[in-house]
Parts: C-alpha cells; structure tokens; sequence
C-alpha cells in the first residue's frame, strides 16, 4: 500500500499543467490516500482546477512557518489565482499569502472572510 501511495504521490509531484495535476491529484485521493503536508504538493495544488483545493493549498501554505522553497513558482501561482479564480475568496486567500510571502504588510486590507 505504501508502495502505491508513494507511485501517486511522484505521479502528481512530477505532473505540469493543470490537467495533469488535477487528474494526478484526484487518483492520489481516489485511492484513499491524503495529501501530506507538503510544500511541493500544496505547490502543485494551487493549480488544481477545483478551486476547494486551491483554497486548501492556499490557507496550509499561510499556516506554514517555513520559507517558500520555491518563491518565483509560488508567487507566479498566487498572481494567476489573484487575477483568474472564480471564487472572490480564492481570489483574497491568494493575494493575502502573495503579501506574506512578499513581505509586504497586510494592515491596511481587509481579512478573508
């Protein structure tokens, strides 16, 4: 079993594009396994086409204390999910952890509700 879960799991973390990612991801929990918690995954997460996922990567990447591993790749995502998510909460979830992750003061702006 453990054998199995760990062959989804380098199926998603090599998956590109948001079809494959979806697809990878959905045969990972169809096989009843749950996503660690991971930077990589939830990396690969935000790009998801349901967007619950995304807000799941999203709100376990604010919650994390560590530096992002790969910054470019994720502030690239949180832009895309800023400007294109469906979801106004996608949308403000994305843009907060953008500013976290930028540095830049969250003060002035609203939370997510």
């Amino acid at each position: 079993r453990e054998l199995e879960r760990q062959k989804l799991l380098d199926k998603l973390l090599a998956a590109e594009g948001r079809p494959l990612i979806t697809k990878a991801a959905n045969e990972f929990l169809g096989a009843g396994f749950t996503f660690p918690d991971d930077q990589d995954v939830h990396l690969k997460l935000l790009e998801h086409s349901d967007e619950s996922f995304v807000r799941n990567a999203l709100g376990a990447l604010m919650l994390a204390g560590d530096l992002p591993k790969r910054r470019a790749v994720l502030e690239s995502r949180l832009r895309r999910s800023e400007e294109f998510a469906e979801e106004q909460s996608t949308r403000e979830a994305a843009a907060q952890l953008r500013r976290k992750v930028s540095g830049r003061s969250d003060s002035t702006n609203q939370p997510i509700s």
